[in-house]
């Protein structure tokens, strides 16, 4: 039942045109192009009355650095959340960063309220120590000394003061504004702790999101880095990042990032936090605080532990970072997991025809002519009621020779957003110069593609598209490369998600 099948005539077996697979047994039959098909594979779980409510904890840097003061623009940018100086009607003054991100978050809660007054949110600031203030209806924990050098005891600690966070928004959003408009920037950056707090209250309620706010490396307790790390630092620091994605990932939490530009941030660890949960990293400027976390948190998350799966007809094979599935014998799939999903979660496959050393080694089975089928089957967790489903669509791609008539039916943006995600996932591995050359390979390809005159029914045109490929450096692209054509909207690093 998982594959598109032809049943025999007499309806005692079916034969699956994507594996050669025959089943002994009528079973259901999906039609190409039909509607998708949802399959419950586990029954919902018990007392599912009792499943917390997702949480949104905001973790923010509170340590001296925020309190450095920029310059009000002459005119508030699209969005502004409305700082002091702006609301008393005055522009060209200073305002901290701190500043900045309270009101940010005061905005955002205001629009979380209006959205869900029932949802749960709370607050964890950082600086030499760490701040529990959790829906502000209880008394604040702090977290401090030899306390913030204890992994396994900070996660424990976030566990069992889950609890602070679980005030309805709606009776406890007067009190949170009021601690955002007396928080004060001193101290150092112990981010590390602070996210292993948040990371344990969050994952007490499947789906839960921790958007972190910072602008500097954390330098105290866990995950701290000195200015000039050694290399023992660094391994240290990856095997802590590494630890604290593994746990998130364990706890469906998803975690995005906020960094504010003008500091060094420790990006690139924070960035494979965030890709691995289903998060987003967005570097910006101080102005463009509010706007980025109303982008975060515009979308909710609908499902946690998905796994989607693509199943194309054995005349294909899948391709794993641009290059061919090395396995001959495999089953024709390809897989990727994702930690959560909101409406806007994207994922995309590569492959092509299929090597003649692969069809000799799986059966090539008869299809219509210039069309093979496809499948996706996407595997989740509902959050409330926990409960596994299974969704399948089933269609059919048309199939052409002729290069000229597949360039009219591409879809442009899709296969620059597919190359960006491949050649960065190669730099996140380590493979600098295999990204750097894939993404020069893609690049010269699109160029190419759009020098040519544009034929009638195009999908994309040059103007159509704002895209980039990303540079390529040990670490973050600190500079986005621009299509040289488009250059409208804001482009984000694909290594670091960094916005340009």
């Amino acid at each position: 039942w998982r594959c598109s099948c032809e049943a025999s005539p007499d309806r005692t077996s079916s034969l699956c045109v994507m594996c050669g697979f025959t089943q002994e047994a009528e079973i259901t039959r999906m039609q190409p192009g039909a509607e998708p098909l949802d399959f419950i594979l586990g029954t919902p779980v018990q007392n599912a009355g009792a499943t917390p409510e997702p949480r949104t904890l905001f973790c923010v840097d509170t340590s001296g650095s925020m309190s450095v003061t920029e310059e009000c623009p002459a005119t508030c940018p699209p969005g502004c959340a409305g700082c002091t100086a702006c609301a008393d009607g005055h522009r060209n003054e200073h305002v901290s960063r701190l500043d900045v991100l309270s009101q940010a978050i005061c905005s955002r809660l205001d629009d979380l309220c209006q959205r869900n007054s029932n949802a749960r949110v709370g607050l964890v600031t950082f600086h030499d120590s760490v701040d529990v203030y959790g829906d502000a209806t209880h008394r604040t924990l702090t977290i401090d000394d030899d306390r913030l050098h204890l992994f396994e005891e900070l996660l424990t600690l976030g566990e069992s003061k889950a609890f602070l966070f679980d005030t309805p928004l709606r009776d406890s959003v007067s009190g949170l504004r009021g601690l955002c408009s007396k928080l004060g920037a001193n101290g150092q950056t112990a981010l590390g702790p602070a996210l292993l707090v948040s990371l344990a209250a969050a994952g007490t309620a499947p789906g839960s999101h921790v958007l972190v706010c910072t602008d500097g490396l954390s330098n105290v307790g866990v995950g701290a880095l000195s200015p000039d790390p050694s290399d023992f630092e660094r391994e240290y620091c990856t095997a802590f990042y590494t630890r604290a994605t593994a746990y998130a990932v364990s706890k469906n939490v998803c975690v995005s990032v906020i960094s504010i530009e003008g500091e060094d941030c420790n990006l690139a660890e924070l960035g494979r936090l965030a890709e691995a949960t289903g998060g987003t990293v967005h570097r910006v400027r101080p102005d463009e605080l509010n706007v980025s976390a109303a982008e975060i948190l515009a979308h909710p998350i609908h499902a946690t532990n998905v796994d989607v799966r693509l199943v194309p007809h054995t005349s294909l094979q899948p391709y794993y970072n641009a290059r061919p599935d090395p396995n001959l014998h495999a089953i024709n799939t390809q897989v990727q997991t994702l930690a959560s999903v909101t409406s806007t979660t994207e994922a995309t496959f590569q492959f092509g025809p299929a090597s003649e050393e692969r069809k000799r080694s799986l059966p090539v089975l008869p299809t219509a002519p210039h069309r093979v089928p496809i499948q996706i089957q996407v595997e989740y967790t509902t959050l409330s009621p926990p409960q596994r489903l299974l969704r399948v669509f089933t269609s059919e791609l048309l199939v052409t020779d002729v290069l000229a008539q597949a360039q009219q039916n591409m879809d442009l943006e899709l296969v620059i957003m597919h190359a960006a995600r491949t050649s960065a996932q190669l730099g996140l591995e380590g493979n600098f110069a295999g990204g750097m050359a894939l993404s020069q390979r893609y690049k010269q390809w699109i160029e190419d593609y759009r020098r040519q005159p544009a034929a009638p029914g195009r999908r994309n045109s040059a103007t159509q598209v704002g895209c980039f490929l990303p540079p390529f450096s040990r670490g973050c692209s600190p500079t986005p490369a621009w299509c040289p054509v488009c250059r409208v909207g804001r482009a984000r690093c694909r290594v670091c998600s960094r916005q340009g």
